[in-house]
């Protein structure tokens, strides 16, 4: 299993970055916040770190070597740790000082239900874990898009340039550049084989799974952040561990995080990490929250192409945010976001055609996003399939609703005030408009496409199903 590879090499290309990250977390929220949110929130932002590194040494010329890179984040490391020393932080997620009034009990079955929840967790991860070892690179975006550049990189050290294959056909005899099968590959962000690389040049090579690592660790890094965030709104271990498991439960995550290679589970854990973040600014005004729901937007931009757009929407919700509207806003824009996608999917189911026109209106996008054909389709079949008859969600789309449903009987249409409810239905909103009423729609009927852009919100959707199951049981509680 470790033949061919450097174990302290790649242990050094996890761990940097993630305790990089994780002192970053903590010079910005303070020592009283939680470890759990340092971990997870610091790992993103470890990766983040990883690819600005690597895009900087690019660009001074020199030939890429791990070592001399991995000495710059332990001296990047030192320099946090001494700023930390001097710097309190502002505490913007930790956990706040609930008293046993408004903290939801535990009975003793609880804690039972916590333990068996932990041990399923921990359970589902050794079996990924196992997966993900065994596994070659399969995925075929992984050896279509991503690893294929991460190779290359990897052999010339150097970020050799890609080019679509009109250009390459093109180019002069001797000049260095490479084409991908995929001709929108090459001017996909370069996050994804960047990581790659990070972790190939750690290895010492490029055909070892140990490189996948950072697949496996990137939901776990997440289910310690969503632990966190629950727990600062004042959710019991049981509660924030339902979340927790329905999280790592979802079918289509696990296949993710065992098919490495592929960018969609980066851009959801970015997303939603980003959406999260703003969650805190409503109760503590701290502006280092909108700082790290903005760097998570960057991490959007960095994995995919549309992370273009899920970016723009973690950015939109920070100026919002920044600008101090109230929880009632909030609530009226997820209302009216609601609304929105109802009236959408009527639209399609009566005046949706069965087959694409030729001639519909195309909307042209800015930078690399592609022109949408603009025509109503008829969404709303596909879409119920997607959620609530096929496998890849689990019971999520069953237990959001009734968590609502058991929130809005507690605190009525306050337990709408959070950015994270209308960064929900904003993106639900955005999915069912492109698949509904563009010529994506195509890529809705085989479903493939359509679930791995739903990927994107889900983990969001799990961290509102422990909100709302907080806010049920502290009426419970009251009313005891």
């Amino acid at each position: 299993m470790t033949d061919g590879v450097s174990i302290p090499g790649i242990c050094a290309a996890i761990a940097l970055p993630w305790l990089a990250g994780t002192l970053s977390i903590r010079l910005a929220a303070g020592p009283r916040s939680t470890w759990a949110a340092q971990a997870g929130y610091g790992f993103f932002i470890g990766q983040i770190m990883v690819i600005a590194l690597l895009l900087a040494w690019n660009a001074t010329g020199s030939s890429l070597a791990f070592w001399p890179a991995a000495a710059v984040i332990a001296i990047l490391i030192a320099a946090i740790s001494t700023v930390g020393i001097r710097n309190g932080g502002s505490g913007f997620i930790q956990r706040p000082g609930l008293g046993p009034d408004t903290r939801p009990g535990m009975h003793w079955t609880a804690w039972v239900a916590v333990l068996a929840l932990l041990a399923m967790i921990l359970a589902r991860f050794a079996l990924m874990a196992e997966e993900l070892l065994v596994r070659p690179l399969f995925a075929w975006d992984a050896w279509m898009n991503w690893v294929p550049r991460a190779i290359v990189w990897f052999h010339h050290l150097e970020l050799t340039p890609f080019v679509a294959p009109p250009d390459w056909l093109a180019a002069p005899v001797g000049e260095e550049v490479y084409t991908l099968g995929n001709r929108q590959a090459s001017d996909y962000p370069p996050g994804v084989p960047l990581l790659l690389l990070w972790t190939m040049l750690g290895a010492g090579t490029t055909d070892h799974s140990l490189i996948y690592l950072p697949w496996l660790l990137a939901p776990i890094a997440f289910a310690l952040l969503l632990w966190s965030a629950l727990r600062a709104a004042g959710a019991t271990p049981a509660s924030a561990l339902v979340a927790v498991y329905l999280f790592i439960s979802l079918p289509l995550v696990n296949v993710h995080t065992m098919l490495a290679g592929y960018a969609d589970l980066w851009l959801g854990l970015f997303f939603c990490a980003g959406a999260i973040a703003l969650e805190p600014f409503q109760r503590t005004r701290a502006r280092s929250a909108l700082l790290l729901a903005s760097t998570m937007a960057v991490g959007c931009m960095l994995m995919k192409t549309p992370g273009l757009v899920f970016g723009g929407l973690i950015l939109g919700g920070a100026a919002l945010a920044g600008f101090g509207l109230s929880g009632r806003w909030w609530r009226h824009a997820a209302l009216a976001g609601l609304a929105g996608v109802a009236v959408l999917l009527i639209v399609g189911l009566l005046f949706g055609a069965s087959e694409p026109d030729p001639d519909a209106w195309a909307l042209p996008l800015p930078a690399t996003l592609p022109a949408l054909s603009l025509q109503p389709r008829p969404l709303a079949p596909i879409l119920f399939d997607s959620l609530f008859v096929s496998a890849n969600w689990h019971l999520l789309w069953l237990a959001l609703p009734l968590a609502a449903i058991g929130a809005l009987t507690a605190r009525g249409s306050n337990a709408l005030d959070r950015p994270a409810v209308a960064m929900l239905v904003a993106t639900l909103a955005l999915l069912v408009f492109v698949f509904g009423f563009t010529h994506y729609f195509r890529q809705a009927e085989n479903l493939v496409t359509l679930n791995r852009t739903l990927l994107y919100p889900m983990p969001l959707a799990a961290y509102l199903i422990g909100i709302w199951l907080t806010d049920f049981q502290r009426r419970r509680d009251a009313d005891h």
